[in-house]
């Protein structure tokens, strides 16, 4: 695994994730607790999923099967943390922040072409994941 030069590195993507969490945030804030969870849950889906789909765009098998065992777990977090704990919801978001580390910083998984979006999906889940336990 190679670790990528921080000059390369999209901070101000970063930044800019973190304030479209922020957003997401105050517009989750309003909603029933039932309704907000279910949102979480779901967006955790979405999220996951974006590498998926761009490992069975590259047509590597171990990519696939490695990035196909990610999304899974992040599904089964989010129904878990639907189901029994938003902090097991939260937990999901972390790691999931973390995942999008691995793929910018260490090219770990699928490829990601545009290299502003782990940072910024990076930004939005951490954040994400911060609001969780206090909104709930």
């Amino acid at each position: 695994m190679k670790q990528l030069d921080l000059k390369t590195t999209h901070w101000w993507t970063f930044i800019l994730g973190t304030v479209l969490g922020g957003l997401s945030c105050a517009v989750l804030s309003v909603l029933p607790s039932d309704y907000t969870l279910e949102s979480l849950a779901l967006i955790l889906v979405a999220v996951s999923a974006v590498y998926f789909g761009t490992a069975i765009s590259e047509n590597k098998r171990e990519i696939v099967v490695l990035e196909t065992l990610v999304t899974l777990v992040f599904i089964a977090l989010a129904l878990l943390g639907r189901w029994y704990s938003p902090l097991i919801l939260a937990l999901g978001y972390f790691l999931h922040g973390l995942w999008d580390y691995l793929h910018h910083s260490w090219q770990v998984g699928a490829t990601v072409r545009s290299v502003w979006y782990p940072p910024f999906c990076m930004g939005y889940d951490w954040l994400i994941a911060i609001f969780i336990p206090f909104a709930h």
